[in-house]
């Protein structure tokens, strides 16, 4: 990643296009509301831990979420002699 990532422009995006609010969200991640907000705001960054809730709140992974553009890994392939 070239530029700066922004977690909080990234995460509105994915919340709004999975038709959350910032209280559903907050209530499938089990986290307060006021979490959900100050991070989409960029006031606070959120630990690893807390990000991994919010995201599987929207039932995405942190490599879907940080790397958006990415491949799916190919299929390993089977040699046999």
């Amino acid at each position: 990643m070239d530029q700066k990532f922004d977690i909080g422009a990234r995460l509105n995006a994915m919340r709004v296009a999975a038709g959350l609010s910032q209280r559903q969200l907050a209530e499938r991640a089990g986290v307060p509301h006021a979490q959900i907000s100050n991070v989409e705001t960029n006031k606070v960054s959120p630990s690893v831990a807390t990000l991994r809730k919010i995201l599987n709140g929207l039932g995405v992974g942190m490599g879907d979420f940080f790397e958006p553009e990415r491949s799916p890994p190919e299929r390993p392939v089977l040699l046999r002699s």
